[in-house]
């Protein structure tokens, strides 16, 4: 309650004895592909490249990444950051069958099986 008197409190008060100035950005925070550079209290890339017209340099990455990081593609397809464009999403696999030796009439098929079973024996012991 005011009463237009003076008086007295006593408030406790926090009292700093010293100060530093200090980056926020520490030597922890870059990658391996960065240096820290202390004046600067920054990471910077090691070695920086010219990227292809669909990319742009990405400092925080220190790579080349694509202009359009996701793009639409149809079913079979997926967007390949790596090529900035739709690729297929499974790609066709070496032909090898299984089933009978590959026709060549100038191979004996019998030789044909004791190499591959003799291909596969050593994937076993590997």
């Amino acid at each position: 309650m005011l009463t237009g008197e003076d008086t007295r409190q006593t408030v406790q008060m926090v009292q700093h004895l010293a100060c530093t100035c200090g980056c926020t950005i520490q030597p922890s925070d870059c990658t391996q592909l960065q240096d820290y550079v202390a004046e600067d209290c920054k990471c910077t890339c090691k070695r920086r490249e010219v990227c292809s017209p669909d990319k742009i340099w990405d400092s925080s990455k220190c790579k080349c990444t694509c202009i359009q990081q996701e793009g639409e593609c149809t079913t079979g397809l997926f967007y390949s950051t790596s090529s900035c464009r739709c690729e297929r999403a499974f790609k066709r696999l070496e032909r090898k069958s299984t089933s009978r030796p590959p026709y060549n009439s100038n191979r004996n098929p019998d030789s044909y099986w004791k190499s591959r079973r003799e291909e596969l024996e050593q994937q076993d012991i590997n």
